[in-house]
């Protein structure tokens, strides 16, 4: 619901997201990946680093999968196949294009923004800073119910896959999509 009723609704160039219990790190974050969209158009979406905070430990620690490759650019067939960041860093530029239906019936709805913002044929900036901590709680929605959420990936893993072939001009994170679905 959130997704569908509020991001219709914004009205400035860019879009920055950060949930719940999560929280920006780095003052100077959304200048750094506002400077970087503003120079750089073909870039659709920015991200980067994030600590990872483990509730029950108490414990700060950095998730290094964050990017696999130590690149600065991706495609969304690459975050596709394994996301290297996490909501709390993403800074999209607002395409300011209708919300799909399938939005309300997603548990990652972060993750179908990546999908819809980035396209099928945008490019995913990484910043190397640490600009967010994520997190991780027992009670959390992915670590209450495992069954429910793989079961609903499925189904949000199909909506991407027909998204992104309804909406690509060629190649593209769509034919990848495909093979890993």
């Amino acid at each position: 619901m959130m997704f569908r009723f509020n991001f219709p609704r914004c009205r400035g160039k860019y879009i920055a997201l950060c949930e719940g219990d999560d929280y920006w790190t780095d003052p100077l974050k959304l200048q750094k990946q506002i400077d970087l969209l503003e120079s750089r158009p073909d870039v659709m979406t920015s991200v980067g680093r994030v600590n990872f905070f483990i509730r029950t430990s108490r414990n700060y620690y950095p998730k290094e999968f964050v990017n696999p490759d130590e690149r600065q650019e991706y495609a969304l067939s690459d975050y596709l196949k394994q996301p290297f960041s996490q909501t709390s860093t993403f800074v999209f530029r607002n395409r300011r294009i209708p919300m799909p239906d399938w939005m309300g019936e997603v548990t990652a709805g972060d993750q179908s923004m990546m999908v819809i913002f980035t396209g099928p044929e945008g490019i995913i900036h990484f910043h190397p800073d640490v600009l967010s901590v994520y997190r991780v709680n027992s009670n959390s929605i992915t670590q209450s119910n495992i069954l429910k959420v793989l079961l609903n990936n499925n189904n949000m893993f199909r909506h991407w896959n027909t998204y992104l072939n309804k909406n690509t001009t060629g190649l593209s994170a769509a034919a990848s999509l495909k093979t890993n679905c």
